[in-house]
C-alpha cells in the first residue's frame, strides 16, 4: 500500500495548483465507475497533496491508482502514465 501512496503522491506533485484543484473537483463531482463513490467536498476543500492522497487511499484502497489514472485522463493529462505506459 505504501508504494501506491508514493506513486499517487508523485502523480499529484506533477500537477500545478490549478490542475490539483481540477483533480480534486473531479474526485468530488465526476461520474466514477460502479462501486466507486465521490469524495465529499468537506474532505478536500482545503486539502493539500498529502491530505488528498490520504483521502483517496481511504476511499479507494487498492484501486486508488486506477481512479487517479481515470481522473487524469478526464483532465486530458498524460501524467497518469509511467514511462512504460503502465501504473
Amino acid at each position: 500500500m505504501m508504494e501506491r501512496r508514493i506513486s499517487l503522491l508523485d502523480m499529484l506533485e506533477d500537477l500545478g495548483e490549478e490542475e490539483l484543484k481540477k483533480f480534486q473537483w473531479h474526485l468530488q463531482n465526476s461520474k466514477l465507475p460502479d462501486g466507486f463513490h465521490n469524495i465529499k467536498k468537506s474532505k478536500l476543500e482545503k486539502a493539500d497533496r498529502l491530505e488528498t492522497v490520504n483521502s483517496m487511499v481511504q476511499m479507494y484502497s487498492d484501486k486508488v491508482l486506477d481512479v487517479a489514472k481515470l481522473i487524469l485522463q478526464k483532465m486530458k493529462c498524460n501524467k497518469g502514465q509511467s514511462p512504460e505506459g503502465k501504473i
